[in-house]
């Protein structure tokens, strides 16, 4: 059963990882919430990165790693075929980077939320990003607590997805 009448409108502050979340209704089906709660991609080319954010996020309930993409050609093309919540995304990437892909996921998809997770402390970055319209931007290292902010209990993003799958429950 799939919550079709959700769209995600994250808004960053750009200031390590502080997210707000707000959502409306929308008219359009492009962006769903299923049963798995929120459905996560992981775009890095570090495969031993990728396997500790994905081990990391598993622990959460209501967190669904659906993939990871080693490349910026890589993680536009699992965004369409997985159809990911929110998408994790490296900047210095092969073939195609992460800011390029980011702009490409925003163009294609509005609605997909896109974290630019990056060892790049520098604002030149947070600018770019901002530029290819990113709704965040996390410094891996500070890596673990942005993540359980961004997705832990108590967070808003857990909390908007926990009552949508309760109003669904009701109407079903």
């Amino acid at each position: 059963m799939v919550f079709r009448a959700l769209f995600w409108n994250f808004r960053s502050a750009f200031q390590g990882g502080s997210f707000t979340l707000s959502y409306r209704p929308s008219s359009n089906n492009t962006n769903e919430v299923t049963m798995q709660g929120i459905r996560v991609l992981i775009a890095d080319d570090h495969q031993e990165f990728r396997r500790i954010v994905h081990r990391f996020l598993e622990s959460f309930p209501n967190i669904s790693v659906v993939g990871e993409a080693i490349d910026g050609i890589d993680v536009v093309s699992k965004t369409e075929e997985l159809n990911p919540d929110v998408v994790l995304m490296d900047i210095a990437m092969p073939h195609r980077n992460g800011l390029d892909a980011t702009r490409i996921i925003k163009q294609r998809w509005p609605s997909k939320v896109v974290v630019i997770v990056t060892m790049h402390d520098d604002e030149a970055y947070r600018l770019r990003a901002q530029e290819a319209h990113a709704d965040g931007f996390i410094l891996k290292s500070t890596l673990k607590p942005s993540l359980e902010a961004t997705f832990g209990e108590g967070s808003r993003l857990l909390a908007t997805v926990s009552a949508l799958n309760g109003a669904r429950s009701r109407n079903c």
